[in-house]
């Protein structure tokens, strides 16, 4: 998710600074003061990525969570057939 939405402001022409620093400098249009993108379908491409990585995160987690809860409140052998015992 960090890479995906370092990207996306890329792309966006927002930059990206990390710890204060400037990576990747903000490409504003000195006419109007507004950001321009470098590459809006980039840009598109990498918010969606960033967007379903955050549900497939969630669901992952979720799964590690049910497989604990089987491990020690069910006392069942899921986890240990899902690790090959």
């Amino acid at each position: 998710m960090p890479m995906s939405g370092a990207l996306m402001s890329s792309f966006g022409g927002h930059g990206v600074k990390i710890f204060g620093l400037e990576i990747v400098a903000k490409n504003i249009d000195v006419a109007t003061s507004k950001v321009i993108a470098h590459s809006e379908s980039l840009a598109g491409l990498f918010h969606s990525i960033h967007h379903w990585a955050g549900y497939i995160i969630i669901a992952l987690l979720l799964h590690i969570v049910g497989a604990f809860k089987h491990h020690i409140v069910d006392k069942d052998t899921t986890l240990n057939r899902m690790i090959g015992r």
